[in-house]
């Protein structure tokens, strides 16, 4: 009967062993990718402000001018060519590739994807979080991106939504969203993550064999002695 149970025994224990090195894996894909939003988050509110004080007048006569207008006349504004180029030099010298703007009722007056502009974001949890006056990131993957007629497929992006304020004692005009492509970054955590997860299985494969190769040595010492013992009271 023991020896039936052994192999189900034995399976039992690598099945432990592989659920541990998996989980220890998963936690540590949990803590890399928390690291990756708060340094992305970092980075992206510290490209926003670089943009908007770059081009705040630009930015400040454009939301001025789109507020009273219907969201079909957004992609016909005058000023898009400028805000364009203008946030071009951003993008070419970034790893971003997504950049919105949103009025305050959600519409987005400006995007560097195009067919974006005239769409509505207020449904969004971060854009919520945003205009309460804290910035708010969220990571996704992308199937496609069109950034300035340019597609990119398959991306990972860490997009952050920040208020913006004509002055610091303002309240906020707009909310701008920028989109941060993480998809690297996500790549080696995933290869980190298996390596963890492997080196963990291995070093607790080597422990439980270490132990099991104690616990049999000490077996047949134990058995020996026990022979020695009955011979010497034959004898």
């Amino acid at each position: 009967m023991l020896k039936t149970l052994k192999p189900f025994a034995l399976g039992g224990l690598i099945a432990a062993l592989v659920a541990t090195a998996l989980a220890v894996g998963a936690l540590y894909r949990h803590m890399a990718i928390r690291s990756l939003v708060e340094m992305g988050e970092e980075r992206n509110t510290t490209l926003v402000q670089s943009m908007i004080n770059a081009l705040r007048p630009t930015f400040a006569g454009y939301l001025a001018s789109v507020a009273p207008l219907p969201t079909d006349a957004l992609n016909r504004h005058p000023a898009l060519p400028t805000l364009r180029s203008g946030i071009l030099p951003f993008v070419e010298t970034t790893p971003v590739v997504q950049v919105d703007v949103y009025d305050l009722s959600g519409r987005i007056v400006f995007s560097t994807d195009s067919e974006q502009i005239g769409g509505n974001g207020k449904a969004q949890a971060a854009f919520a979080i945003a205009r309460s006056g804290r910035p708010a990131s969220r990571l996704a993957h992308r199937n496609s991106i069109n950034l300035f007629e340019q597609l990119f497929d398959e991306r990972d992006v860490l997009s952050t939504f920040v208020a913006l304020h004509p002055s610091s004692a303002s309240p906020a005009e707009a909310i701008m969203a920028i989109g941060l492509d993480v998809t690297t970054s996500m790549q080696r955590i995933t290869q980190g993550q298996w390596l963890v997860s492997a080196a963990v299985l291995a070093v607790l494969l080597f422990l439980y064999a270490g132990m099991s190769g104690a616990a049999r040595h000490a077996q047949i010492t134990l058995r020996r002695q026990y022979l020695e013992r009955e011979a010497a009271q034959q004898a």
